[in-house]
């Protein structure tokens, strides 16, 4: 056996720094260890505390003591509050007051994978074939005097992507689809529907400008055109929802009929 003898002079040593393989955003506490004599080391909590070791072709297990993760670990994260959510309905002709021509925005749910969904504005007739197979006229309404507030179809997520776009979605279990715009008024050829996003993130058709009052409860949803800035409103004419123009009209703002009254909330931050 080759005898090893080892320097005492400390000074010739180089401390080893343990590595952690993990996000840039968090930092495990560590400490070092500084003999008098030997070499200068650093020190994981988790390590200090490990009571068995388990590793296998590509993970190690380590148990410790019982011990809380902010102990072994420190998150550096950005505090933001986007992007933000929060599930509402959302009721169309009740600014300042809700009255006879009130109602909300209700998505027809469907039992099955499809791309888009119908969506309903006061009422809207559709083809339903009964037991026979023969199709019959059947009305739905979503006036706010006769509609249900614990039905499904009336409420959505609202996501605050910053502080200047917003989407709005349903999903019913089947598929999650978002109010997207299709076309352009500068041909005045365009509407509204509810579709599928390419991997659940909303494109720029479904991504709307927004103007919001948290506290009170009311929201106004816009597009930018070239043209003209273009706000959402609620056509009571066609039961359906339209463009106006921000140029259109004798209003100071907004127009009135794109006010949504929806279900006042205060976000709350966990640190």
């Amino acid at each position: 056996m080759k005898n090893v003898r080892i320097d005492s002079d400390s000074s010739t040593w180089t401390p080893l720094t343990l590595i952690n393989e993990h996000d840039e955003d968090v930092q495990i506490p560590s400490y070092d260890i500084k003999p008098v004599d030997g070499i200068h080391l650093k020190s994981s909590f988790p390590q200090q505390f490990s009571v068995h070791n388990k590793m296998s072709k590509n993970t190690n297990i380590m148990m410790t003591n019982m011990s809380r993760l902010n102990d072994m670990m420190d998150f550096d994260l950005i505090g933001s509050s986007y992007p933000e959510q929060f599930t509402t309905s959302m009721l169309f002709g009740s600014y300042p007051y809700t009255n006879t021509t009130a109602s909300y925005l209700l998505v027809r749910e469907l039992s099955e994978d499809t791309p888009t969904r119908d969506y309903i504005l006061g009422e809207r007739v559709f083809q339903v074939p009964n037991d026979e197979g023969v199709l019959e006229n059947v009305k739905i309404e979503s006036w706010s005097y006769i509609q249900d507030t614990n039905d499904s179809s009336i409420y959505f997520v609202v996501t605050l992507h910053d502080d200047y776009t917003c989407s709005v979605s349903h999903d019913d279990n089947f598929t999650n689809t978002y109010l997207t715009l299709s076309g352009s008024p500068a041909t005045d050829d365009y509407g509204f529907y509810f579709t599928k996003a390419p991997f659940d993130d909303p494109t720029d058709s479904q991504r709307f400008g927004y103007v919001i009052n948290k506290k009170y409860g009311f929201m106004c949803l816009y597009k930018q055109f070239e043209d003209d800035t273009y706000y959402i409103v609620n056509n009571v004419g066609t039961y359906s929802l339209d463009l106006q123009g921000s140029t259109e009209g004798s209003y100071k703002d907004y127009p009135v009929s794109s006010v949504i009254r929806f279900i006042p909330f205060k976000n709350k931050q966990h640190n």
